[in-house]
Formats: structure tokens, sequence, C-alpha cells
């Protein structure tokens, strides 16, 4: 991103350094004490107070325009902008604390910043704040390193190379609100050792890799937020726990939501995953994930996946109008399903690949093209209190032996296979391969 005559003409560029003029008259408070500090030029800000951007700045240095190094400190963009010329290490605004020192009460706000690598870079701040800024055209839109407690409100970070907002180096207890984070490769980014953080009423739409993603990372809430037209994922959570994503939507993506690699002890509530290409909730190699009252509807393939995953509850998710699964569990074990609607999708309910021990109860599973419930190479499962009508076969299970199927209400006996070794109670008559004989129980 080089700058272009007509973009040089329009700026002029001030020397570095930092021009003070001290407002009397209009800007004077009651007592007669200055209310701001004015800035026309790069430079230091090194004592507390309120500082106001007078003018555009465009900087061709190789480093950063303003730095901040005190705390208590506002600098007031003011509605100008600062251009940079996409200078390896530079930075726009960057607010610089030490690791045993941690800056404190530090705002950046109104400010356009464009062209730099770090647009606003926080580092080892507390009880910060970042407001009403728009960032774009750098590689990392707003970056939280080391900080605490703070406030990033209502900023445009849009059109960043990596990262509209960044959070990483153990940023803890900040607060996200209202920020728009598009377009770029991943809208909003919490890194290693980010806990403890709310994410809430973002926008992260049309990113190249993902809405909001999370590594290796805990504790944190996401709600509210819209992560969709992302081109892989909505929301991805990565070797991540104990975090809390309720009425998030994540539709049109590759794949709504997708927790992996030990991302355990989540609990998701409320989010709308639907309508993505692949699926709607994707969840691997993880344990004691909590989906609940979710929606993961027309999905192209599957609405929830559970693969290699156990110990799980599925509990009152709508599951329907998938073009193949409402519910899948691949080699999964121990997981719980129950009171989901998996209706008028391929298949229903569909276990397969050694997936056992888990319960499947009280579901309303109708009106799908292909089976209802199926199990193949299973074992183990129970089946308990399901609603499986109008489906072309309600119950199949194929090579799967050890099952304890009763109390569901099905349409009848021609609906429901079992070449196997299973129990069955209470139930309609139970059609088995035609070398058996059938048998009423």
């Amino acid at each position: 991103m080089h700058k272009t005559a007509t973009k040089t003409m329009k700026k002029t560029a001030v020397p570095i350094g930092l021009i003070l003029g001290m407002l009397i008259g209009s800007l004077a408070l009651a007592g007669g004490v200055s209310a701001a500090t004015g800035v026309i030029s790069c430079g230091v800000i090194s004592s507390p107070g309120v500082y106001e951007l007078r003018n555009d700045i465009l900087y061709m240095g190789t480093s950063r325009c303003i730095e901040i190094t005190s705390s208590d400190v506002t600098f007031d963009g003011m509605g100008h902008t600062i251009s940079g010329m996409d200078i390896a290490r530079s930075t726009g605004v960057r607010v610089y604390g030490r690791t045993a020192a941690a800056l404190t009460n530090v705002t950046v706000k109104n400010l356009t910043v464009t062209d730099w690598i770090y647009g606003i870079a926080y580092v080892s701040v507390e009880n910060g704040s970042i407001a009403n800024n728009t960032v774009t055209s750098t590689r990392i839109g707003i970056s939280l390193h080391s900080v605490n407690h703070s406030m990033v409100t209502n900023n445009n970070a849009t059109l960043n190379t990596k990262d509209g907002i960044s959070l990483a180096g153990s940023s803890t207890r900040n607060f996200l609100k209202g920020n728009e984070a598009n377009q770029n490769n991943v809208g909003i980014r919490l890194g290693p050792a980010s806990t403890l953080n709310v994410i809430k009423d973002n926008t992260a739409n049309s990113n190249a890799f993902y809405g909001i993603s999370l590594t290796s990372s805990n504790a944190n809430t996401l709600t509210g937020n819209n992560a969709s037209s992302n081109t892989y994922y909505g929301i991805i959570l990565s070797s991540s726990s104990h975090n809390t994503l309720k009425n998030n939507t994540a539709s049109l993506n590759g794949v709504g939501i997708r927790l992996y690699r030990s991302s355990d002890h989540n609990i998701l509530k409320g989010n709308d995953a639907s309508s993505n290409v692949y699926y709607g909730i994707s969840l691997g190699t993880s344990r004691r994930n909590v989906f609940r009252n979710n929606t993961a509807n027309s999905n192209t393939y599957y609405g929830i996946i559970l693969s290699t995953s156990s110990n799980n509850t599925l509990f009152g998710n709508s599951v329907s109008l998938n073009t193949l699964y409402g519910v899948r569990l691949y080699s999964s074990d121990n997981n719980t399903i129950k009171g989901n609607a998996a209706n008028l999708n391929g298949y229903g309910i569909f276990l397969s690949s050694s997936s056992n021990s888990n319960t499947i109860k009280n579901n309303n599973v109708k009106s799908n093209t292909q089976f209802g419930i199926y199990l193949g190479a299973s074992g183990n499962n129970t089946i308990k209190g399901n609603n499986v009508k109008s489906n072309t076969y309600d119950i199949i299970l194929q090579s799967s032996n050890d099952n304890f199927i009763y109390g569901n209400y099905l349409d009848n006996a021609a609906k429901v296979y079992d070449d196997g070794n299973n129990t069955w109670n209470a139930g309609p008559p139970v059609m088995r391969q035609s070398r058996r004989q059938t048998r009423t129980r």
C-alpha cells in the first residue's frame, strides 16, 4: 500500500517532534486552568493531561508517530487522520508501559489511523480506553498486549491485512463492545492466555479467515456478536476452555462455530449458526461442553457435528433443514443428546464409527428424508423417549450391538431396522433382517 501522488498533495508532512500550544480563552475551564494541549505533529507525550490533535499528519518515518509514555493521558484525535507509509514496525499511536510499571488511565479516541503496521497499540496498560476510532489499511488495527481492565468501544477496524482487533500477552478483564471488525484476515483475535474478557455486540463479518478467534484463551464471554460471511469460521476456539458463547450470530460462513483441540468446559447458549456452507456447530477432540438452545438450521452438511469428543451435552437445540445431518457423532462417546428438534434433514441423528455409551433422549426427530435415528458400528447407547415419526426410516441399527431402545414413539415396524444384538422394550415390533425371524417385544 503506497501513497499516491494525490494523497501526498492533500497532506503536509510535519517534521518529527511535538508542538504544543496551550489553549486559553474558549477552552479554559471555569477556574482559569487550560483544558487541553494542542498537537500538530508526531512526538512523545510524557506528561499527564488532555491532548487534542489539531490537523491531519502524514508521517514518512520508520517508527511511531504518537507515543504515550505517561499515565492519566487523553489523546483526542478530534476527527483528524494520522497516516503512515506501511513501513515495517511502524505504529500510528503507541501507548507504552513497562511490565513492572504499567501505565494507567490512558484514552485514545476520535482518531483515524491508516497505513501502518500497527494502527493503535497498547502495551502494558491498565484501565485504558480506545473509543470511536477508525483504523484501516494496517497489519493489525488495534493491538492490546498485556493490557488489563481496559475498554475498546465503538471502533471501526476494517480492511486490515491481519487482525482488526488483537488481544495477546495475557490480556485480562478487558471489555470490547460495539466495534466493527470487518474485511480483515481475522476480525477479533484473542491470543494465548487472554482470559476473563467480555466481547459483546461486535460485528466481525466478511473476514478472509475467521470472524472471532480464541487460541489458548480461557474464561472469556462472547455475547451478542455477529460473526457472519467469513470465509472459514464465524467463531473458532482452539485449546480454549471455560468460555461462554451466548446469543451470537454465526451465519453464512464456511462453518458457523468450531471448537477443537481440547476446548473443554465451554457453554454455548442461544447462538444462531444457520445457513453456513458446511457445518453450523463443529466440535472436535473436546470434552464436557454444553450446547443449549442453539439454532443450527439450513446448513449444507451438518447442523451439529461431534468428532472424537466425549462427555458433552446437547440440549434443546434446533437442528433442522440441514441437507445431510441434523446431529452427527463420529467416534464420540458418553455424550447426551436430549430435547433437541432434528427435523427435515437428510438424517436426523446419526452415530457412527464406534460412537459408544451415548444417551439419545426426548428428541423430536421428524420428517427426515432418510433416517430419523441411525447407529452404525456403535454400541452401549441408550435411545429413549424420542418422538421419531414421518421419516423414511425411523430407527436404523446397523452393525451395532448392546444398545438399549425403549419408550420411543414411532410410526410402525416397517420403519425400524436392526441387524445386531440390541435390547428393545415397550416399543413397536422390530423389523429384523430377512434371514431372521421378526420379533415383537
